[in-house]
């Protein structure tokens, strides 16, 4: 179906990512350090009209922001599905305990 935005969310946010697709596609990405992705990402060259790139923060060991990425990702994705869930990140460290 082309013309259709496929919704991807990706924890691990920092590389693989299907920026050269002719398929448009709108990213969630949860990166440690989102504020350095965002710089990142914007200075690789791809479409704007075709692609948006949403940032959140996420540590993988701190389960309070595990929580706040999943409740920010559903609230900006409203009623839209998710089409591609792509769970790469990784943690050095054992996970904080459930607040």
């Amino acid at each position: 179906m082309p013309g259709v935005i496929k919704i991807v969310v990706s924890t691990g946010a920092t590389s693989g990512l299907l920026l050269e697709q002719s398929q448009s596609y709108r990213f969630m990405l949860g990166a440690r350090n989102f504020k350095r992705e965002e710089k990142h990402f914007s200075n690789l060259s791809y479409d704007l009209q075709k692609h948006s790139l949403t940032f959140l923060p996420l540590q993988l060991s701190d389960l309070r922001t595990v929580k706040t990425f999943a409740k920010q990702t559903l609230e900006k994705l409203g009623s839209s599905d998710i089409d591609l869930l792509f769970l790469n990140a990784g943690i050095n460290k054992p996970a904080d305990e459930p607040v």
